[in-house]
């Protein structure tokens, strides 16, 4: 809803935990709140981490697949560690 109130040229990044992102529920979510919040699918970005990608299971590619139907962006979160 938040987003919603800024400037239409305000894109918002959102970071997406492995657990989060396998819930069949995700995309209806995701869906729902920006039809809530009447915000376009193209200012929202999910971002996944490296692991996500690492998972390679059946489900993943439909949840790949599912944001990106409705307009939302995904992005590559890379974690760096110190050393």
């Amino acid at each position: 809803m938040d987003m919603a109130q800024w400037p239409d040229s305000v894109r918002v990044a959102v970071n997406i935990s492995p657990s989060q992102f396998s819930n069949p529920a995700l995309p209806s979510i995701i869906t729902n709140a920006l039809a809530a919040a009447q915000v376009d699918p193209g200012r929202l970005e999910l971002e996944i981490t490296e692991s996500v990608f690492l998972a390679d299971d059946d489900g993943s590619d439909a949840m790949f697949a599912a944001p990106k139907r409705v307009g939302v962006r995904l992005a590559l979160a890379i974690r760096r560690w110190a050393i």
